[in-house]
């Protein structure tokens, strides 16, 4: 993996935000948003269809390699970055058919997009299930249980009894088509993590990402507020200065020495801390200000579509709290959008 540093992290980081700049001050229709939305649906389909056919160990995919003791899904190295990928696109393949619902009015029951918006958000979501990440897979069961009444409750005040009886039809389409597919799908392999993470927490009284978050703290806290929590230790930094402050923590020992180096804190929020300090992180705090105004906005009645979206942000901002996830440029871009 290239070395990262200031100017690879301001790349990772500023092609979405320009994209996100682009969208809101030149595309102000709401139409070319939902077009937008369909392609980019069909696109990750055919993304997730290609990952699940091309899972390999050895060789290479598109012409790149495929790392040591890695088992990619298609062009994801990283398979929990599929699975965050994935859901949320199936969150905007739910923003659609709720999009779809609303512009029907009563003519929903005669069909329309919104049954195959619907589809797509459930074979999205089973990709992300394929995809064997269980942050991915909690987080997309917690989107459909969520979206769902929340989109309803919100999205149609006005007109929830005329509005029941498509999202039934609806409903039962999603799980007509969820009882065909799982029937010829093996989904052993996630169940099989999820019981192995179930029994490590049991056996150790927390989950497997602990250490690097009591080294990541230890690294910001280190000097106390004369140290470096003010400004951090620079922008890209976290794999260099991280190692020592690893070693300490007894999971990562073997012999007494460190034996696995990990050059990310698998909580974006203390790496960000780490990196960019309290100083730096008063712009990210201005931008959560910000969003988080939009987001309670997303709840008010009449919108439907803003419900999914508005909780695939959230859900993806508490996921980063156990993963990897915001140093990754497709999924900043997908966020962004």
């Amino acid at each position: 993996q290239p070395p990262m540093n200031a100017w690879r992290q301001m790349m990772v980081l500023g092609a979405p935000w320009l994209l996100f700049c682009a969208l809101q001050t030149g595309l102000r229709r709401r139409r070319g948003y939902v077009l937008l939305g369909w392609v980019t649906v069909l696109m990750a389909c055919a993304v997730g269809a290609f990952g699940f056919l091309h899972q390999q160990s050895n060789g290479s995919i598109l012409g790149y390699p495929v790392p040591y003791n890695t088992t990619c899904f298609g062009t994801f190295m990283n398979r929990n970055h599929a699975g965050v990928y994935l859901y949320l696109h199936a969150a905007l393949a739910l923003a659609l058919t709720f999009w779809h619902i609303r512009r029907a009015g009563e003519n929903t029951l005669k069909g329309g997009p919104h049954l195959v918006a619907a589809f797509l958000a459930f074979a999205l979501a089973l990709l992300v299930t394929l995809t064997s990440s269980t942050g991915g897979v909690g987080v997309v069961l917690a989107l459909f249980i969520l979206s769902l009444p929340l989109g309803y409750y919100f999205g149609f005040p006005g007109s929830r009894g005329s509005r029941k009886q498509i999202i039934i039809v609806t409903g039962a389409a999603m799980l007509l088509s969820a009882a065909a597919i799982l029937a010829m799908v093996d989904l052993k392999p996630i169940i099989d993590r999820f019981q192995k993470k179930a029994a490590t927490y049991q056996k150790v009284g927390t989950d497997d990402r602990a250490p690097l978050r009591r080294a990541t703290w230890s690294l910001i806290s280190d000097g106390g507020w004369t140290g470096r929590a003010w400004v951090g230790f620079g922008a890209g930094s976290y794999r260099w200065i991280s190692p020592p402050y690893q070693a300490q923590q007894k999971e990562m020992q073997r012999d007494g020495k460190l034996f696995y180096r990990a050059i990310h804190a698998h909580n974006d929020w203390l790496e960000m801390l780490a990196d960019w300090g309290i100083a730096g992180m008063l712009a990210v705090f201005a931008a959560l200000l910000w969003l988080g105004r939009r987001l309670i906005r997303a709840f008010h009645g009449g919108h439907p579509e803003t419900v999914p979206l508005a909780l695939a942000l959230l859900l993806l901002m508490a996921h980063a709290w156990v993963d990897l996830l915001f140093w990754f440029t497709p999924l900043m871009f997908t966020a962004a959008f």
